[in-house]
């Protein structure tokens, strides 16, 4: 970014060198874009990548690996179709976005926006969904007694699932392809590992603070996260290793 500041100035300078009178007679018009441009750099990485045209996202696929191996996608034919599945079929993994073209100048974090299906049009980035303030009382909650809140203390846990856009560290403010009454999503909860390409999240509680995420297979690909793995466990405890998401592009990133 200094060496594209630099540039600037040196071609300014050019300008006025080769050009008699130009201290006087300068073109403001030219000199107001490049006075704008050099203040701008250290804005915005990606300000500066848009006015030179360059890419600020970068697309591929996210791997699964754990319990189960495969892609995350879309699954309608499932009767829980609403939400993100692993699969096998490379052929209809889900393509995601993610807002930088560079690991390196990925935010701490961010949302990954992928075309789920034309099913849920408003729900385009990948999320969880999760209880808000529900009450466990029989089968339906494992035969516990409590909240089902995603919290760094208990058992409770939410769906993958496509979700609308949310901002970061907010509770479960967003919808999605499955949420309710009693459900929230939240989407901005992903960061990367720009050694391993690997994704993780972290919830943000009722209480607001932050909760990293485990996810897992409960069954045949429908996956979900919890924030506390070992109490998850006792509710659950047919689950097996939790699952790891890797980023994979088909370039340099």
């Amino acid at each position: 970014m200094k060496f594209f500041a630099s540039s600037l100035a040196l071609a300014a300078s050019i300008v006025l060198a080769a050009t008699p009178g130009a201290e006087a007679h300068a073109n403001p018009d030219l000199f107001g874009v490049l006075g704008s441009l050099v203040n701008g750099v250290g804005s915005s990485v990606g300000d500066v990548a848009s006015t030179v045209g360059l890419s600020t996202t970068t697309t591929g696929i996210i791997q699964v690996s754990g319990q189960t191996n495969g892609y995350i996608g879309y699954n309608p034919i499932n009767p829980l179709g609403k939400l993100a599945y692993t699969i096998t079929d490379l052929s209809h993994a889900t393509k995601f976005t993610v807002p930088a073209a560079s690991c390196l100048t990925l935010p701490s974090v961010f949302n990954v926006v992928g075309n789920f299906s034309t099913d849920f049009p408003s729900y385009q980035n990948l999320g969880v969904t999760g209880y808000k303030h529900k009450l466990c009382t029989g089968d339906a909650c494992y035969n516990q007694v409590g909240t089902r809140d995603i919290a760094a203390g208990t058992y409770g846990f939410g769906y993958v699932t496509p979700s609308n856009q949310t901002a970061a560290k907010t509770y479960a403010t967003g919808a999605s392809s499955l949420s309710s009454a009693d459900q929230g999503s939240e989407s901005a909860i992903w960061s990367m590992d720009c050694s391993t390409k690997h994704l993780t999240a972290t919830w943000t509680a009722v209480d607001g603070t932050s909760v990293p995420l485990t996810f897992v297979d409960y069954f045949a690909g429908f996956m979900e996260a919890t924030g506390n793995f070992n109490k998850y466990l006792t509710v659950a405890p047919r689950v097996g290793t939790p699952l790891t998401f890797t980023f994979v592009t088909l370039g340099a990133f």
